[in-house]
């Protein structure tokens, strides 16, 4: 699925990155048939989207950032960080209701 999403990226940009994005998260089926009808209905090339999934080449970069994110306490998505005035990151796990978050945006303002 992460591979998937920078294949979308590298194929179509930005815009087909979100594009797919919304998509997988309409389905709970990650198989790379799947994934490439996703791609195929966001009017992506289905065979490079395909040769680009199946190759691999994205699979260190989605490690990298995999570990990047576990050495940071992020063990579930989504996973937030807000930056305090003093540069200070704190770690916001799952999705919080809006007013959750905005409280906690307002507190590091008034510091």
């Amino acid at each position: 699925m992460a591979e998937g999403s920078e294949c979308a990226t590298e194929l179509g940009g930005n815009k087909a990155f979100w594009e797919y994005a919304d998509a997988v998260f309409e389905t709970s089926d990650y198989s790379n048939e799947s994934l490439t009808i996703i791609a195929k209905n966001i009017g992506l090339n289905t065979t490079k989207f395909s040769n680009c999934l199946t190759s691999g080449a994205h699979t260190q970069k989605v490690q990298a950032m995999t570990n990047a994110g576990l050495a940071a306490g992020v063990n579930g998505t989504p996973g937030s960080f807000l930056i305090g005035r003093d540069g200070r990151a704190q770690l916001i796990s799952g999705a919080l209701p809006y007013e959750t978050m905005k409280t906690a945006i307002d507190a590091e303002l008034s510091k």
